[in-house]
């Protein structure tokens, strides 16, 4: 009789061992699609992502990547959203909230310490800790709920199910998008309460990448700003062996590749792509088509990177 007890007390602590756990603090990565079930994961404490190097990258590998492409198309319509926050009772300058932007023009502000708890704060809070009381046999980082389930990222977003439409601003909670298709570049901000006014702007962390292939990527700082590329001035263009040279003058250590078409007629990005290329020198550099067709043929030089 005592073996038999103590076999009930370990099958009945099992689903506990393997529960969804949340603490604030804590990075939750959400999935939904519309007329799908919503998937929830918890990447662990935000402070792997703060004070990196810009530029830094980290591959995010700790969420169950198979259970995502078991449940969606990462093609068809799926939203990604990264979100996490601290408590609501550390003291006020400790307090912050962050969110995925997904508007790469947009700028958020501070808010309100009443506006910050009642807008992010409780929702984000909500959002974890109703995932790990409804969880109770889910994978560790892992909650799977119907999007019309109380406990799910969907309903509690969603204001309780009234405010479908209003799902990709938290709600209505922000002024803008926190959640983007797949591919997803997301921007992520960190958003804290303040007695300024006007509200200053929040700080940019970094960004988060989702790409088709389900890899998820963290890059540290601002995005880096590539400077624009230098448009090419032909010098010439002579025929003869072994076809048409095309000569230009190059900056260093710039691509060049060369395009052409029967006609100069529409776009020249829709001219044909030829099969070489060339690094630029600092001075006069040629590129060739070997066997140029038709009675006449237009070129043009491309940088690109």
């Amino acid at each position: 009789m005592r073996h038999l007890f103590t076999t009930l007390v370990l099958l009945l602590l099992a689903p506990l061992a393997q529960a969804f756990t949340y603490q604030d603090t804590d990075v939750l990565l959400a999935f939904r699609k519309d007329g799908a079930d919503d998937t929830l994961f918890n990447l662990g404490s935000i402070s792997q992502f703060l004070n990196r190097t810009d530029g830094e990258e980290v591959q995010v590998t700790n969420f169950n990547l198979e259970l995502v492409r078991s449940k969606y198309d990462l093609t068809d319509e799926l939203k990604v959203v990264l979100l996490a926050t601290t408590s609501k009772d550390v003291v006020l300058a400790s307090r912050a909230a962050w969110l995925s932007d997904a508007d790469p023009d947009s700028q958020p502000t501070e808010l309100t310490a009443s506006q910050w708890q009642q807008l992010l704060w409780s929702k984000i809070n909500s959002v974890g800790v109703k995932a790990q009381d409804f969880s109770k046999a889910s994978p560790t980082n892992a909650f799977t709920a119907p999007a019309s389930l109380p406990s799910a990222y969907t309903y509690i977003v969603g204001n309780g199910g009234t405010s479908a439409n209003l799902l990709s601003t938290l709600g209505g909670s922000t002024s803008f998008k926190v959640e983007a298709g797949v591919p997803a570049d997301l921007t992520l901000y960190a958003i804290r309460p303040s007695t300024v006014s006007p509200k200053p702007a929040s700080a940019l962390i970094g960004r988060f990448t989702f790409s088709t292939d389900g890899v998820l990527k963290f890059i540290a700082g601002p995005p880096v700003v590539e400077p624009p590329l230098d448009p090419v001035q032909i010098s010439a263009i002579t025929y003869g062996a072994p076809g048409a040279t095309v000569t230009f003058t190059s900056v260093a250590n710039a691509k060049y590749r060369l395009l052409s078409s029967d006609s100069p007629a529409g776009p020249v990005s829709g001219w044909t792509v030829g099969t070489t290329s060339a690094v630029g020198t600092g001075g006069v550099v040629s590129l060739a088509d070997a066997a140029p067709a038709g009675a006449q043929k237009f070129y043009a030089v491309e940088t690109f990177r």
